[in-house]
């Protein structure tokens, strides 16, 4: 709670908030408020700019935010919010699909962001079993990146606002509210000195989805697969799922991602770790941090894209009498260490239910890492988040998050080296 009204607190020039409904509530709002009053009190001329995407069939308000959070805000001050709810496309519009934003940001001045996988979702995070998730706070140039991401999210609501049912904007200023008011002006680049040398490499990758641009807009999951086609050793990767089933029949998988980890396991002898949430997990407001495909069927996906490419090299291999373990279980138990989420000797909560992963990690040969808003499973939202490219940013990462979570989760695994009854081998008992 103390980064997020820190953050809004100790800004001097202007705020960035991109958040997913449902909007900030509770002690998550309460801290916003805490750091908008404090800064009306302290009389500086900053503006706030809130974003938050709105899914189908449901709707943000952003009138009723800006209220509570400029409810007895001092009147007369200099402090300036800008409060949007959107969505970038819906299944009538020309893109034929849905897009909406889906970044988590706090950025300060273009000197400071706290960005990653965190809604603003008190029951779901500061009650009774809490999701499991990642965020990172930076400083520094890369910090004004999300600033420049959260303008082209703002270019769409000003040219739609009160053009379209899913595009709101709600505006403070003085002590005034107004309803469709004027779109707030984007922060000037923020002036920052030359560091001393000692610095981290981040670079900011985002995606915009569907709706905003019909450019090539996703680069953040370009980035993702040149890292795993370039990874030498190892994967390690703490994610949501790997697939996406909502509305559908059948998974979708993200397959460019698969190959290009099946390609690093085959052909440079790779081991590949990956944590996913426990089927069926959900949080206290409902929200769903499973996409209900199995573990089963996410093995069975990854072992026919294996042997579909073996069929293609040699057509005949399938039909031929082999001796000793089948060549493609084997690959796929040794190097695909697979688990479900632990944190402790338990599988579930007390009362059952299932322990939920919202994370979105993945780190390359224990140096690239991206932490960020972007699930590997396929949707096409606004996301951003930082790849960071730095043995010693990592190795804090490793000690201070992988570790621990592989140290319980690996008990569970289904499949790695190491694991007796391979998930794998399973499916073709």
């Amino acid at each position: 709670m103390l980064p997020v009204h820190d953050l809004v607190a100790g800004a001097r020039h202007n705020v960035d908030i991109a958040a997913l409904q449902p909007v900030p509530n509770t002690r998550f709002l309460a801290a916003l408020h805490a750091g908008l009053s404090d800064l009306a009190a302290a009389g500086r001329p900053v503006t706030v700019r809130i974003i938050v995407g709105q899914y189908p069939p449901e709707g943000a308000d952003a009138a009723a935010l800006l209220s509570s959070l400029t409810s007895g805000l001092p009147p007369g001050g200099q402090l300036s919010i800008s409060v949007a709810t959107m969505r970038s496309c819906t299944a009538e519009a020309s893109c034929r699909s849905f897009s909406w934003p889906h970044a988590k940001i706090i950025a300060v001045d273009g000197r400071e962001a706290l960005v990653g996988g965190h809604n603003l979702w008190s029951e779901d995070y500061l009650v009774d079993k809490p999701v499991h998730d990642l965020s990172m706070r930076l400083q520094g140039p890369a910090a004004g990146s999300a600033s420049r991401f959260a303008d082209r999210l703002w270019d769409f609501v000003c040219t739609h606002a009160g053009k379209s049912a899913v595009v709101q904007l709600a505006s403070y200023s003085g002590g005034a509210s107004e309803v469709s008011g004027t779109c707030p002006p984007a922060p000037p680049p923020a002036r920052l000195t030359a560091t001393s040398g000692d610095g981290v490499p981040v670079l900011a990758v985002g995606r915009l989805g569907a709706g905003i641009t019909k450019d090539f807009a996703n680069h953040s999951e370009l980035a993702r697969d040149l890292a795993f086609g370039a990874a030498r050793h190892t994967v390690r990767m703490s994610q949501q799922d790997f697939g996406f089933i909502l509305g559908r029949s059948d998974a979708l998988f993200p397959e460019s991602t698969l190959d290009r980890l099946l390609e690093f396991i085959e052909k440079r002898d790779g081991h590949v770790y990956i944590v996913l949430s426990n089927r069926g997990a959900s949080g206290n407001t409902g929200q769903s941090y499973s996409n209900d495909v199995s573990f089963a069927a996410f093995a069975r996906h990854l072992r026919d894209k294996v042997q579909k490419q073996v069929d293609a090299r040699d057509p005949m291999a399938r039909y031929q009498v082999r001796k000793g373990p089948d060549p493609i279980n084997a690959l796929l138990c040794t190097h695909i260490h697979l688990a479900p989420l632990r944190f402790g000797p338990d599988a579930s909560w007390p009362r059952g239910e299932a322990i939920g992963n919202h994370a979105k990690l993945w780190m390359v040969d224990d140096r690239l890492f991206y932490i960020g808003s972007d699930n590997v499973y396929p949707v096409n939202l606004q996301e951003f988040g930082y790849i960071v490219d730095d043995r010693r940013a990592a190795a804090e990462v490793l000690e201070a998050y992988w570790s621990p979570l592989w140290q319980w989760s690996k008990r569970a695994a289904l499949s790695g080296e190491d694991v007796d009854s391979c998930i794998f081998r399973n499916l073709t008992k």
